[in-house]
C-alpha cells in the first residue's frame, strides 16, 4: 500500500512540474522566431525597393494562326529594383528592349517610366520613373552589399516578378559556387568575361533576369543574369561590386566602357610548343626563385581594327608580360584588360620568332563588329 501511495505522490509531483512548465512554452512568440529567419526579415526590408515592370511594343509584327502577317500589341513583364531616391530603376534589357510604353509597379502604385540608358554586353537597362503622379515622392532604393564578402554556403534571397505580372515572389537558397561566366554579347558572340560570377541554387525563371539577390542583411550582393542550361536550380548572377560600377557608368555618362585589346588567344599551349617558341621555362624567375614553367599567352588571331592590330601584334606572338606582370593564363590577361579605364595605356612584352619586343598600347572600346570573327572570344 505504501508503494502505491508513493507512486501516486510521484505522479502528482511530475504532473505539477509539467503543468507549471507549460506556460513558459506558451510565452514564446512565433512571429519573433519567423523574423529571425533571413528570408522573412529580408523581404520586409526590401519589398518597397522592388518593382514589377510591364512593357508594351506597338505594334508587334508577327505570324498569326489564320494570317501570314499580323500586327498586334505585345506585352511583357519582368523584375527591376530602385537604385536612387529620385526613381532610377535597374532591370534586364530584354524586358524593355524595343518597347514604346514602360510602366513600373511599386506596391499598389503604377508609374510610367523612360528607358534612359542600356548596355548590350551586360544586358541591363536603366529606367527613370517619369510620371506626374510621382512628383515629390522619395522612393526607397536598395542598399548595395560587398560581393567580395560572400562565401560559399551563405544564404541568399531572390525577390522578383518571375512570370511578368505576379507581384513579388520570393525564393530562398544558398551560394553554391563561384565560376567564370562569359556573357553572350550583342551578336551572341564574343561577350564579356565575368570573373567569379556567383552561382546560387535559389529557384528563378527568366522573369527574374535583372533582379537582385540579397544577403541576410537585405543588401544586394548580386544581380540575376542566367539560368544554367541543363542544370536544375543552378543559376548565375553578376557580383554586386561589378554591377554597381556598371550602374554608376550608366547613371553618370549614359553608357558603359568595355576595355578591349583585340586578341584571340590559343588555349592549347603545351610544353613542346613552349620550347619551340623559345619560352624560358628552365630559367629561374628572380622574384620567386622558381623555374618559369609554361608562361605567356599565345595569340591565335587578331581582331581587325583593334588596338592589337594597330600596334602590330600578329598571329603566333607570345605575350609574356603586361605592365611588368608575368602572364600564366588567358584569364589573367583578360582580367587585367577588363580592369582598365578608358584611354588607359599599357606595356606588353612579346616573343616573336625567338626575339623579344616591347610595345605600348592604348585600350579602346570593344567593337561589336569586325572583319575576322572567330569561334574563340577575344580579349
Amino acid at each position: 500500500m505504501l508503494r502505491i501511495y508513493r507512486f501516486i505522490l510521484s505522479a502528482l509531483i511530475s504532473t505539477a512540474i509539467i503543468t507549471i512548465s507549460l506556460p513558459a512554452f506558451s510565452q514564446v512568440d512565433p512571429a519573433a522566431i519567423r523574423s529571425d529567419f533571413p528570408s522573412i526579415s529580408v523581404f520586409e526590408k526590401v519589398k518597397d525597393s522592388m518593382v514589377s515592370i510591364t512593357s508594351v511594343e506597338l505594334p508587334y509584327s508577327g505570324y498569326g494562326r489564320y494570317s501570314a502577317y499580323t500586327k498586334t500589341i505585345l506585352t511583357s513583364g519582368g523584375t527591376g529594383f530602385i537604385v536612387t531616391e529620385d526613381g532610377y530603376v535597374l532591370t534586364y534589357l530584354g524586358t524593355v528592349e524595343e518597347s514604346e510604353i514602360v510602366k513600373v509597379t511599386i506596391g499598389e502604385d503604377e508609374y510610367e517610366a523612360d528607358v534612359v540608358a542600356t548596355d548590350d554586353f551586360f544586358d541591363i537597362a536603366l529606367l527613370k520613373i517619369d510620371d506626374p503622379d510621382a512628383e515629390g515622392i522619395e522612393f526607397s532604393p536598395i542598399q548595395w552589399g560587398d560581393s567580395e564578402d560572400i562565401l560559399r554556403g551563405d544564404p541568399v534571397v531572390v525577390v522578383g516578378d518571375p512570370a511578368g505580372g505576379i507581384d513579388k515572389t520570393l525564393t530562398y537558397g544558398f551560394v553554391t559556387n563561384f565560376r567564370d561566366l562569359r556573357l553572350a554579347g550583342p551578336h551572341n558572340f564574343d561577350g564579356v568575361l565575368i570573373s567569379d560570377a556567383i552561382e546560387i541554387d535559389a529557384s528563378i525563371t527568366r522573369g527574374n533576369y535583372g533582379g537582385p539577390v540579397f544577403n541576410r542583411k537585405g543588401e544586394v550582393i548580386a544581380v540575376v543574369n542566367r539560368l544554367a542550361s541543363g542544370s536544375e536550380d543552378m543559376n548565375y548572377t553578376i557580383p554586386s561590386n561589378l554591377m554597381k560600377n556598371m550602374f554608376d557608368q550608366l547613371y553618370e555618362r549614359g553608357e558603359i566602357f568595355h576595355p578591349w585589346f583585340g586578341v584571340f588567344p590559343y588555349n592549347k599551349l603545351d610544353k613542346r610548343l613552349a620550347v619551340y617558341l623559345g619560352i624560358p621555362m628552365r630559367e629561374v624567375n628572380p622574384d620567386t626563385d622558381e623555374p618559369y614553367g609554361i608562361v605567356g599567352v599565345l595569340i591565335d588571331d587578331v581582331a581587325a581594327t583593334s588596338p592589337a592590330a594597330r600596334s602590330g601584334i600578329r598571329k603566333g606572338d607570345l605575350i609574356l608580360e603586361l605592365n611588368g606582370i608575368l602572364l600564366k593564363t588567358q584569364k589573367q590577361l583578360e582580367k587585367l584588360i577588363l580592369a582598365m579605364e578608358e584611354d588607359e595605356t599599357f606595356a606588353i612584352t612579346i616573343v616573336r620568332n625567338g626575339e623579344v619586343f616591347y610595345k605600348r598600347i592604348r585600350v579602346s572600346e570593344r567593337a561589336t563588329d569586325y572583319a575576322n570573327l572567330g569561334w574563340v572570344a577575344s580579349i
